[in-house]
C-alpha cells in the first residue's frame, strides 16, 4: 500500500511528465509541419490556430470559469436548470457570434473572388466553434474531479 505522500509524489511526477512530453511533441510537430509545409501555407496555419486561440480564451474560457464557480452554489439552491440554460445561452451567443463574424469575413471575401480564403474562414470558425465547445465540457467535467464535490456531484448527474 503506498503512503499517501508516495501516491502524491507520482501524481505530481506524472503531471509534470505529461506536461514535457507535451512541450517535446509541440516541438517536433513545430518542426515537421515546417519541414513539409511551405512557408506561406504554414502561415496560414498558424494564423487559423492564433484565431481560433482567441475565440476559445476570450468567448469559451469565461463560460467555463463560470460554470466551475457558481454550478454548486446554485445548484444547492434549486437553481440548477436555469443555471445550465444561462451556459448553453451563452455557448449559443458565442457560436451565432462566431458564424456571423465567419459570414461577414467570407462575404468580403468571396465579393473580391478569393474563394480559397472563402473555405479557411469557414474552417476556422468550424474549428473555432468546436474547440469552444470541447473548452465548456471540459469545465463541466471539471466539477465532478474536484474531490470534495465527487459525491454531490453523482447525487446531481445521476
Amino acid at each position: 500500500m503506498l503512503g499517501i505522500g508516495l501516491k502524491k509524489i507520482i501524481s505530481e511526477g506524472l503531471v509534470a511528465g505529461g506536461l514535457i512530453l507535451n512541450s517535446l511533441l509541440l516541438l517536433l510537430g513545430t518542426r515537421l509541419l515546417t519541414t513539409f509545409l511551405p512557408g506561406w501555407k504554414y502561415g496560414r496555419l498558424a494564423l487559423g490556430l492564433s484565431l481560433v486561440g482567441i475565440v476559445v480564451q476570450v468567448g469559451a474560457t469565461p463560460i467555463s470559469q463560470a460554470a466551475l464557480r457558481f454550478y454548486f452554489a446554485l445548484s444547492t439552491k434549486g437553481g440548477r436548470s436555469d443555471f445550465f440554460n444561462q451556459i448553453f445561452f451563452y455557448l449559443g451567443m458565442l457560436i451565432l457570434l462566431v458564424v456571423l463574424l465567419a459570414t461577414l469575413v467570407g462575404f468580403g471575401l468571396s465579393v473580391n473572388g478569393s474563394n480559397k480564403d472563402v473555405l479557411f474562414v469557414i474552417l476556422v470558425a468550424l474549428w473555432a466553434i468546436l474547440m469552444s465547445v470541447n473548452r465548456l465540457a471540459i469545465g463541466l467535467g471539471m466539477l465532478c474531479v474536484e474531490g470534495r464535490y465527487v459525491r454531490l456531484c453523482r447525487a446531481h448527474l445521476s
